[in-house]
């Protein structure tokens, strides 16, 4: 922060004499002098505050562990009495393959005798 201003003190002034010499029959007045303005003020200082900066973040912790496993993979494909108590029409799909589409149709015929 600066320094104050210094205080302005006025200078002092003093009225200049005045004769009344006659001479051809008037008299002059001397005029008296102005008095002395007063001093100005002392400058402040300039005040500069300093720059004020934030600390840097601490560092981030450590990543934690990571483990894979790929597991397993069983291509087993069992049906164990899957139509033993079916009557009637079963249609029955087995199938292990890996992206495979399986496409069935059922066609069934009837021989009826009517009116003997």
């Amino acid at each position: 922060m600066g320094g104050a201003g210094g205080t302005g003190t006025g200078g002092n002034a003093t009225n200049g004499s005045s004769t009344s010499t006659a001479s051809n029959g008037s008299a002059t007045a001397g005029v008296g002098a102005a008095g002395a303005a007063g001093g100005a003020g002392g400058m402040g200082g300039a005040g500069m505050g300093g720059v004020g900066n934030g600390a840097a973040g601490g560092a981030g912790g450590n990543g934690g562990m990571n483990t894979v496993d790929a597991g397993s993979f069983n291509m087993s494909n069992t049906m164990t009495g899957a139509a033993q108590s079916a009557a009637g029409i079963v249609v029955m799909n087995q199938n292990s393959g890996l992206a495979s589409l399986v496409q069935q149709a059922v066609t069934v015929q009837a021989n009826l005798t009517v009116g003997h």
